[in-house]
């Protein structure tokens, strides 16, 4: 987990960008004990995963934490979690679950 300042450093953005962006539920943060900290796993490099960016805007209406589980968790369909999709760079399996979740199931 990083704080603001952390991903400030690693990004190069703004306090102010990085709070904009956790707002628009750019960038997934969450919440513990009163601190705000962002999980380390949705930035490559020194910038925000692509890929994990069109994961984030398929859910920008859930909780953070309901999206944090959902990234973790096994998911039956693909034999991994959705992260390990988003790390293995798997462009397909992706683009099917974003499109499930948005409601067309047939992509």
């Amino acid at each position: 987990m990083l704080s603001a300042r952390q991903v400030s450093s690693l990004t190069g953005l703004s306090l102010q960008d990085i709070n904009e962006m956790r707002d628009a539920r750019k960038l997934l943060a969450v919440e513990i004990e009163a601190v705000v900290v962002y999980p380390a796993f949705q930035f490559s490099k020194s910038a925000i995963d692509p890929i994990m960016s069109e994961v984030l805007n398929a859910h920008k209406e859930d909780h953070p934490w309901v999206v944090m589980d959902m990234l973790l968790t096994k998911d039956d369909a693909f034999g991994k979690s959705i992260l390990q999709l988003v790390q293995d760079k798997d462009h397909g399996a992706i683009t099917r679950y974003i499109a499930q979740v948005e409601g067309d199931g047939f992509s």
